[in-house]
Protein backbone atom coordinates (compact mmCIF):
# COMPACT_ATOMS: atom_id res chain seq x y z
CA UNK A 1 0.00 0.00 0.00
CA UNK A 2 1.35 3.15 -1.25
CA UNK A 3 1.87 5.94 1.42
CA UNK A 4 -0.15 8.84 1.30
CA UNK A 5 1.47 12.42 1.77
CA UNK A 6 1.61 14.73 4.18
CA UNK A 7 1.02 18.18 3.58
CA UNK A 8 4.10 19.21 5.52
CA UNK A 9 5.95 16.73 3.07
CA UNK A 10 4.23 18.14 -0.42
CA UNK A 11 6.51 21.65 0.64
CA UNK A 12 9.11 20.06 -0.28
CA UNK A 13 9.00 18.92 -3.55
CA UNK A 14 10.38 20.56 -6.49
CA UNK A 15 13.90 22.02 -6.70
CA UNK A 16 15.37 23.92 -4.27
CA UNK A 17 18.48 25.83 -4.97
CA UNK A 18 21.03 27.72 -2.61
CA UNK A 19 21.00 31.25 -2.08
CA UNK A 20 24.72 31.03 -3.49
CA UNK A 21 23.54 28.96 -6.56
CA UNK A 22 26.02 26.87 -5.51
CA UNK A 23 24.05 23.35 -3.81
CA UNK A 24 20.52 22.42 -5.26
CA UNK A 25 17.70 19.59 -3.82
CA UNK A 26 15.70 17.96 -5.95
CA UNK A 27 12.74 16.18 -3.76
CA UNK A 28 10.54 13.93 -5.54
CA UNK A 29 6.91 12.84 -4.30
CA UNK A 30 8.25 8.72 -4.03
CA UNK A 31 10.81 10.17 -1.60
CA UNK A 32 13.64 10.21 -3.67
CA UNK A 33 15.82 13.25 -3.75
CA UNK A 34 18.55 14.27 -5.93
CA UNK A 35 21.50 16.56 -3.93
CA UNK A 36 23.98 17.86 -6.98
CA UNK A 37 24.64 14.21 -8.61
CA UNK A 38 24.27 12.59 -6.01
CA UNK A 39 20.46 10.25 -5.23
CA UNK A 40 19.41 9.57 -1.40
CA UNK A 41 16.31 9.28 -0.45
CA UNK A 42 14.13 11.47 2.31
CA UNK A 43 11.65 11.78 5.21
CA UNK A 44 10.00 13.91 7.50
CA UNK A 45 10.01 12.23 10.74
CA UNK A 46 9.80 13.63 14.25
CA UNK A 47 9.83 17.49 12.86
CA UNK A 48 13.18 16.82 11.20
CA UNK A 49 14.13 15.68 7.47
CA UNK A 50 16.24 12.58 7.36
CA UNK A 51 18.33 12.03 4.11
CA UNK A 52 19.81 8.72 3.32
CA UNK A 53 22.74 8.52 0.67
CA UNK A 54 22.26 5.36 -1.47
CA UNK A 55 25.62 3.70 -1.55
CA UNK A 56 27.24 6.11 1.02
CA UNK A 57 25.86 4.50 4.14
CA UNK A 58 25.53 7.81 5.46
CA UNK A 59 22.32 9.36 7.39
CA UNK A 60 22.04 13.08 8.02
CA UNK A 61 18.83 14.24 10.45
CA UNK A 62 18.58 18.36 10.33
CA UNK A 63 16.49 20.56 11.49
CA UNK A 64 14.55 22.64 8.76
CA UNK A 65 11.82 25.55 8.47
CA UNK A 66 9.76 26.91 5.78
CA UNK A 67 9.51 31.19 5.49
CA UNK A 68 8.24 33.62 3.12
CA UNK A 69 5.42 31.58 2.29
CA UNK A 70 6.64 28.11 1.90
CA UNK A 71 8.95 29.41 -0.68
CA UNK A 72 12.02 29.64 1.32
CA UNK A 73 13.53 26.41 2.56
CA UNK A 74 16.15 25.96 5.46
CA UNK A 75 18.02 23.21 6.38
CA UNK A 76 20.59 22.82 9.12
CA UNK A 77 20.92 26.66 8.86
CA UNK A 78 21.23 27.21 5.06
CA UNK A 79 18.79 28.97 3.08
CA UNK A 80 17.36 26.62 -0.01
CA UNK A 81 14.76 29.29 -2.95
CA UNK A 82 12.04 27.23 -4.57
CA UNK A 83 12.63 27.42 -8.32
Amino acid sequence: MQKTSSYEEKKFYGTWRSETGYFEYIFYSNESCKIQDTWASWEIKNEKIIITFHGENRINTSDYTFSNDDNILTIAGMKFIKQ
